[in-house]
């Protein structure tokens, strides 16, 4: 080999470009793959969220008279099909509303899961909480809500919301009375 054809034959190697090109593209390909095994994981909690708040709702609405300790019960129980998402992280809220004549939503009584907040009773509830179709006048509904942020760690911005909100009404009685003890 003469010294004047070797940069000519470097120029026409391509032996290793395919080895330069992947080890270019493995760090893009691993953040997508870490972002899609993320996205999966929250679809998995956004799943739960809407059974957690489907079956506090399908609970509650079953019972015509309700202790206090047995809705803490439902409550504490509702959370534990969070699993395996954090349940601790997750809120849930259950209340009855009612609808007066004038078409008005109103929270009779409402409890939340031990370390947050209920609603507060007698707040009076929006349209897009419970739609005008069901603002039957007399009638009571229970409002369940369940709310959960997922925090994707450092691949994905976030805390991502994941919210569910379910309206059922009472199967046994006409509205589901909250006893005092």
């Amino acid at each position: 080999m003469r010294r004047r054809d070797a940069p000519a034959m470097l120029r026409a190697d391509r032996r290793g470009a395919v080895l330069v090109e992947f080890a270019l593209v493995l760090p893009l390909m691993v953040m997508v793959y870490l972002a899609i095994v993320h996205l999966v994981l929250a679809a998995g909690c956004d799943r739960r969220v809407a059974i957690t708040a489907r079956a506090m709702a399908d609970l509650v609405s079953q019972y015509a008279l309700l202790s206090p300790a047995m809705l803490d019960t439902i409550l504490v129980a509702s959370g534990q099909m969070m699993t395996p998402c954090a349940g601790t992280a997750a809120t849930i809220r259950v209340s009855q509303v009612t609808i007066d004549d004038r078409l008005a939503a109103r929270i009779v009584w409402s409890d939340a899961d031990p370390g947050h907040r209920p609603d507060r009773v007698g707040r009076r509830m929006t349209l897009a909480e419970i739609p005008a179709t069901l603002r039957v006048p007399g009638t009571s509904l229970i409002y369940s809500d369940v709310s959960y942020d997922y925090d994707p760690g450092r691949w994905l911005p976030g805390p991502i919301r994941l919210r569910q909100s379910i309206i059922m009404m009472p199967r046994r009685s006409r509205s589901v009375v909250l006893s005092d003890g």
